[in-house]
C-alpha cells in the first residue's frame, strides 16, 4: 500500500459530493485519511469557459491498481476538470 495525495479541480457549480463519492468507492472509507474541500479560487486560465473552480484534496492509502480505476472514473465525470496524483512514498524529502 502506498500513500497518495490527490488534488482535483472541480466545476464550482457542481456538487463536490460526486468527487468524494468516487474517492470513497474506489479506495474505501477506511483508506481515506483526509478528504477536504478547499476554497473556490480564480483560475490562471479558463477551463470549460469558467474562470473559477473548486479545489478538493484527498490523502489516501492504496495499491497502484486502484489508481488506474480512480483515473478512469474521474475522466468519465464531466464536472471533475483536472486531477493531480502524487505518490508520497516516492517523493524525496
Amino acid at each position: 500500500m502506498h500513500k497518495y495525495e490527490i488534488m482535483a479541480i472541480v466545476n464550482p457549480k457542481a456538487d463536490v459530493a460526486v468527487y468524494t463519492s468516487i474517492v470513497e468507492e474506489v479506495f474505501g472509507k477506511e483508506n481515506v485519511s483526509k478528504l477536504e474541500k478547499l476554497e473556490k479560487n480564480e483560475l490562471a486560465y479558463e477551463i470549460n469557459k469558467s474562470k473559477h473552480a473548486q479545489y478538493v484534496l484527498a490523502l489516501v492509502e492504496a495499491k497502484g491498481e486502484s489508481m488506474a480505476e480512480f483515473t478512469r472514473r474521474t475522466n468519465i465525470v464531466k464536472d471533475i476538470w483536472r486531477t493531480l496524483v502524487i505518490n508520497l512514498d516516492s517523493e524525496k524529502v
